[in-house]
């Protein structure tokens, strides 16, 4: 299930135990060679060929993220660490204020990662009764909030 394909009426009959997933990309440099929507693109692949093997609401893909050290190259858009993890923590909150239960933030740019785990942590704290959780990046790991 594609969320930004479907009708609030749709959504709102879909079960509240299904796992959200939510792409993370980036917009940032990849050499003369490649677009600057590359991880954008890649993860957003990726999280497609999940949604038509699994059942899963797919999340609209994050454009954007936290790639500090591409600036000087240009082309690229970045949010800081810490406007990165709390716009992760507010797209968690629409999810769960919609009355998701499970989350999964996968991560197609390793400059996320540290991000998200932040906004896991908080996630952890603030939202108990919701499973938060990260994969991907450059580290490869698994983390549950």
């Amino acid at each position: 299930m594609i969320f930004d394909a479907m009708t609030w009426q749709e959504i709102a009959e879909v079960r509240r135990d299904i796992l959200v997933v939510c792409p993370l990309g980036s917009t940032e440099q990849h050499g003369p060679h490649l677009p600057v929507g590359t991880d954008a693109l890649i993860i957003s692949a990726i999280a497609c060929a999940l949604e038509e093997r699994t059942k899963i609401l797919l999340a609209p893909t994050l454009q954007l993220g936290h790639s500090p050290h591409h600036l000087s190259f240009g082309g690229t858009l970045s949010l800081d660490h810490s406007q990165y993890s709390e716009t992760l923590i507010q797209l968690a909150d629409c999810f769960a204020g919609m009355g998701f239960k499970k989350i999964l933030f996968l991560n197609g740019h390793g400059g996320n990662q540290l991000p998200v785990n932040t906004a896991l942590q908080q996630l952890k704290l603030s939202r108990p009764n919701l499973l938060a959780m990260g994969c991907g990046g450059c580290q490869g790991h698994f983390q549950a909030a």
